[in-house]
C-alpha cells in the first residue's frame, strides 16, 4: 500500500477518537504509524 493510504487511515482513526483507536491492537497502530507518510496531510471532508 502507498504510504499516503496509511496516513489517511490514521487520520480517520483520529477523527473517530480514542475509544475506537483503543480497540485496535497496538501492533497494528504501530504498523500504520511506521508506514504512513509523515509529510502528507490528508484532506478529509
Amino acid at each position: 500500500m502507498d504510504a499516503k493510504v496509511y496516513s489517511e487511515i490514521f487520520s480517520t482513526l483520529k477523527m473517530l477518537g480514542k475509544k475506537y483507536i483503543d480497540k485496535i491492537p497496538k501492533e497494528i497502530i504501530e504498523i500504520i504509524m511506521n508506514k504512513m507518510d509523515k509529510n502528507y496531510r490528508p484532506i478529509i471532508i
